[in-house]
């Protein structure tokens, strides 16, 4: 696919801002809100670096997005299906989730459904956004080489692609429960490297940018919307 096609996927408002770009996020209030909550506190329960993994994931997708040109409304529907998209990995063995060393055929099988699972969650309860989407299709692929469908291109929702790529990104640079964080470098190269493949390239100039940017952090725990500087 051509570059100009591929930027037609996610539209954006001209150039990516600066990196001192200040950015905020309305308050999420309400049932959703509530709900989004209680399933967060019930993976920290059973799994903490899921917890953890999940909200910095959010902070990461919500500053793409903005760079992106997301909108207010669009960066809260984006905050809610990233802070969720892990959420089926309850129906993954913790010793499985935890394992260092490769995972074997029938292990990685029973990993690839968290999608399916976090979306049977959610999709009974009315949303205002597409969550249940946004889980469902987090680890889908442009080139059709993702889980668990299998879809590819525009057939992907644009918020399922920023999580893709900022899910990826979080895995490399941050501890795991089995191994030690990546330098920032690598990550950098694995994203570039599957750049209009596996990922929307946009997405992926807009993570590459904040990941080479000295000043932009990562929460070493859960972030603080609250605390996100305003949009100027």
């Amino acid at each position: 696919m051509k570059e100009r096609n591929r930027r037609q996927i996610i539209q954006t408002d001209g150039d990516f801002p600066s990196a001192g770009h200040k950015l905020s996020i309305q308050a999420i209030t309400g049932v959703e809100a509530d709900l989004v909550e209680v399933l967060a506190r019930i993976v920290e329960q059973r799994d903490p670096y899921t917890a953890t993994h999940m909200s910095r994931v959010a902070w990461l997708s919500v500053h793409i997005g903005t760079r992106l040109g997301f909108d207010e409304r669009r960066l809260a529907g984006l905050r809610l299906g990233a802070e969720l998209h892990d959420l089926g990995k309850f129906a993954v063995p913790t010793e499985i989730l935890t394992k260092p060393g490769r995972l074997s055929s029938q292990e990685l099988e029973l990993v690839k459904q968290h999608p399916k699972k976090g979306y049977e969650v959610v999709a009974p309860f009315a949303w205002s956004w597409r969550v249940p989407e946004m889980l469902l299709q987090h680890h889908e692929r442009i080139d059709g080489s993702g889980y668990p469908h299998g879809i590819k291109g525009s057939e992907i929702l644009d918020e399922a692609k920023i999580i893709a790529v900022a899910d990826v990104a979080d895995a490399m640079i941050s501890h795991r429960p089995y191994r030690s964080a990546f330098p920032r470098q690598l990550a950098i190269d694995e994203l570039k490297g599957w750049r209009g493949a596996r990922y929307e390239p946009v997405v992926v100039d807009a993570c590459v940018e904040l990941l080479n940017d000295g000043s932009f952090a990562l929460p070493s725990d859960a972030p603080d919307f609250a605390q996100m500087p305003e949009r100027s």
